[in-house]
């Protein structure tokens, strides 16, 4: 019984690759400049992906994974540059901060009022800072700045109280040095010296 290929098989159904049509290469398609320069300005200003993808979406007309794309591209660039300074770092951060403190600041509550019996209720909108979102920036932009001091964590204690931690040097190795003493003259413990001198 040698093998048959039966007349459904995968084998057959497929096409071979002399006869399946070859694919026309996809024609390359270039971004506009302009839309990257809005993006990679919007970025190392500090601002937000969704707010990015925002203004690239409302800007050129294109839906937002092809902003995420964008942004994407500009990411992959600015990681292949040479590490920026601390510095540069840190105002990115900052600004970062700023915009987050300032969002919580101008939020607003939005409370359902109602009118009376048988009259719409209408939602009304209050001014009501994210004091808590506020304090966490705050803190965030101490420890940015060095304000806050550092804290000290004990993990070897237990939580007993520690009187001081001293840190030694490492230690140099010892030369060993080789002696021969005869056994008489062995040191006998509790003896004074005197006593072994006047044997």
């Amino acid at each position: 019984m040698g093998e048959e290929v039966a007349e459904t098989s995968p084998a057959l159904l497929m096409p071979t690759t002399e006869s399946a049509p070859k694919k026309p290469p996809r024609p390359v398609r270039f971004i506009p400049r302009e839309r990257l320069d809005l993006v990679e300005r919007m970025y190392l200003a500090g601002k937000s992906r969704q707010k990015i993808t925002r203004e690239v979406c409302d800007n050129f007309k294109v839906c937002s994974r092809t902003a995420r794309h964008y942004i994407a591209i500009i990411e992959e660039r600015l990681a292949a540059l040479p590490k920026p300074p601390p510095e540069a770092t840190a105002q990115r951060v900052e600004a970062m901060l700023l915009e987050a403190y300032e969002l919580a600041r101008d939020s607003v509550q939005r409370l359902v009022v109602s009118k009376g019996k048988n009259m719409p209720s209408v939602v009304e909108e209050y001014p009501q800072a994210n004091v808590g979102v506020m304090v966490t920036v705050a803190s965030r932009l101490a420890d940015l700045h060095g304000v806050l001091a550092p804290q000290k964590l004990d993990v070897t204690s237990g939580g007993a109280k520690v009187a001081a931690v001293v840190i030694l040097p490492p230690l140099d190795p010892m030369p060993v040095t080789v002696s021969t003493v005869a056994p008489d003259q062995l040191p006998v413990p509790g003896a004074s010296a005197d006593d072994s001198a006047g044997d």
